[in-house]
């Protein structure tokens, strides 16, 4: 013969029945028929609206635990690295950005002095950093670069009881390496130019000068600095000017045609006036200088 098992909860169930049965029992003694009924009904109605609240708490807590999942994922999946930190600068969560700007899996950053993924000359600037973050009500920031040489832009709050800081970590290894070949590029393009005899000189699209090179004080005998000062109309005759005006219209024109070539140049002869009254003729070579969408922004 095999036994039967009955579960906790069909025995708490029998229990609760048998406990029903006779307190209705006990109940129809001393209550009319109507009461009676009455009765059932209200229990009915109370036991269809627990119902009703318990299936809203399951959709309630459904509804959490998909939010709890959507947050932990932004949390751990954004393109920031979050810190949480101590005031001894003790890493107490981070997020799996913030440990992989690390290089390190989070489990093994917990815990962890920040300080120890900093370059040498960074620790003391960011020892300084969270100083003034503890003491302060307001967002600080500031810049440091890691032993992997990748470069951080940190913003950081203290919590409303001062026992912790949170940071948000921003990799602009990329933007300053290109800001660094910029002016790299920059200075080799002014070696270039200051030292070359011809004149090199740039302008914005309304033809004021934004850079001329030093070689413009042989040819124009006057500074650099004097030069872009002088009016664009002083610099030229007047029929000069004339075929000047007539040209640049001509190519704001051709600009608009989407046809018209992006690397065009324009080769012109013009007479040059001098500020001591003398002139001479000079050949211009000139073409636009175009943005990353080929938008001409000088020439």
């Amino acid at each position: 013969m095999t036994p039967k098992i009955t579960s906790s909860s069909s025995i708490l169930h029998q229990k609760i029945k048998a406990y029903l049965s006779e307190e209705l029992t006990l109940y129809k003694a001393q209550m009319s028929d109507n009461e009676v009924y009455n009765l059932i009904v209200e229990i009915h109605e109370q036991h269809i609206e627990l119902e009703m609240q318990n299936t809203e708490l399951l959709l309630a807590n459904e509804r959490s635990e998909i939010a709890a999942q959507e947050y932990a994922n932004l949390y751990d999946f954004a393109p920031f690295g979050y810190f949480t930190l101590s005031p001894e600068r003790y890493i107490i969560n981070i997020n799996l950005s913030g440990a992989q700007m690390l290089g390190q899996y989070r489990e093994e950053v917990l815990n962890t002095q920040f300080d120890a993924y900093l370059s040498p000359a960074s620790k003391s600037i960011f020892k300084f950093f969270i100083e003034k973050v503890f003491s302060s009500t307001i967002n600080l920031n500031c810049e440091l670069i890691l032993l992997n040489q990748a470069v951080f832009f940190l913003e950081g709050k203290v919590n409303v009881n001062g026992s912790e800081c949170f940071l948000v970590a921003v990799d602009i290894s990329e933007r300053r390496n290109a800001e660094e070949k910029l002016i790299e590029s920059e200075e080799k393009y002014h070696q270039i130019t200051d030292n070359i005899k011809d004149v090199v000189w740039t302008a914005d699209m309304e033809l004021n000068l934004t850079y001329v090179s030093p070689s413009v004080e042989k040819m124009m005998r006057e500074t650099p600095e004097n030069h872009s000062l002088r009016r664009f109309e002083e610099k030229f005759t007047e029929q000069s000017l004339k075929n000047l005006k007539y040209i640049y219209a001509q190519e704001l024109i051709n600009e608009k045609n989407p046809e018209a070539s992006k690397d065009r140049s324009l080769v012109i002869e013009v007479e040059y006036c001098r500020t001591d009254g003398t002139t001479f003729w000079a050949e211009i070579n000139s073409s636009y200088i175009r943005d990353e969408n080929m938008k001409a922004k000088s020439s």
